[in-house]
């Protein structure tokens, strides 16, 4: 992304996103890709901060195929949870109904994906804020239910009452009614 051709009201902000460009640039020199997903995260949360969602996706995906390929589990975790509320963000300002019910599925998708990971990272704490969090962006699409469910599996993780890790947790998943 060229960021000498935008403008923002706050020339702060184009400082920061141009410091985590330079981050990112040398990240890739390095070639480890657990930097560079984080350097990549790093600069989606700057276009993410100046509204532009098109670019936080673009390194969104950049940063999660990093973090796969380091086998980071908990950046995969991190930058699911970015990119849910990124894509949240574009299905509700979407006017074209089409559109909006495809992104409120992908983000749909993603959730699902992030309450299975949810149970694998490496901090208990962190599994229950994971989960309250996607199911905040359930809620903000409209999809009680399933936030519901996601949230009374936190409230267990909380309690410390056994949670059963398996899809069928999830029974809703794929049927967002479209408000």
């Amino acid at each position: 992304m060229d960021t000498t051709t935008f403008t923002p009201a706050d020339p702060e902000a184009l400082e920061t996103l141009r410091l985590s460009c330079e981050v990112l640039e040398q990240a890739q020199r390095c070639g480890r890709p657990a930097v560079m997903a984080q350097a990549a995260l790093g600069v989606a949360c700057c276009w993410r901060g100046l509204h532009e969602t098109d670019a936080a996706v673009h390194y969104l995906q950049r940063a999660l195929a990093w973090a796969r390929v380091a086998q980071a589990h908990d950046a995969v975790v991190e930058v699911l949870c970015e990119l849910c509320d990124v894509l949240a963000q574009q299905a509700q300002d979407e006017r074209d109904p089409g559109i909006a019910h495809a992104t409120r599925e992908r983000v749909r998708d993603i959730v699902f994906e992030v309450a299975g990971r949810a149970a694998h990272v490496a901090d208990g704490d962190w599994e229950v804020k994971v989960l309250l969090h996607v199911s905040d962006v359930l809620n903000r699409l409209g999809d009680h239910d399933d936030a519901s469910t996601l949230q009374a599996r936190a409230l267990r993780l909380m309690s410390g009452a056994p949670v059963r890790h398996d899809p069928s947790v999830l029974p809703g998943l794929g049927r967002l009614a479209d408000a």
